[in-house]
């Protein structure tokens, strides 16, 4: 998110090609980061980059936000990843311990 936020500032008219942005983001209940000053809510993708995020969800691009339940619902096994990574010219390998 920080690279197209970056984008975003320099020059918000690209927001105009961009035809939908599809994110996983936030949660609409528990959330993953245990830091002190945080209410339980809070999801790890936000919290890190949340100056990113407001750019971002401030454009005008149509946002398609699946939350950090639906990485709960839906197994990601190696299969998966190993196709999913192959997708960026890498691979990856599941160790078991």
């Amino acid at each position: 998110m920080s690279d197209l936020g970056a984008v975003l500032q320099r020059d918000p008219s690209l927001s105009a090609k961009i035809n939908r942005l599809v994110v996983m983001a936030g949660t609409f209940g528990v959330g993953n980061i245990a830091e002190p000053e945080q209410d339980g809510t809070t999801e790890w993708n936000v919290f890190w980059d949340s100056q990113a995020f407001k750019i971002v969800f401030d454009s005008d691009i149509k946002i398609q936000m699946v939350g950090l339940e639906r990485t709960h619902e839906v197994p990601l096994t190696p299969a998966d990843q190993n196709l999913a990574a192959g997708m960026y010219s890498y691979r990856v390998e599941m160790v078991n311990t």
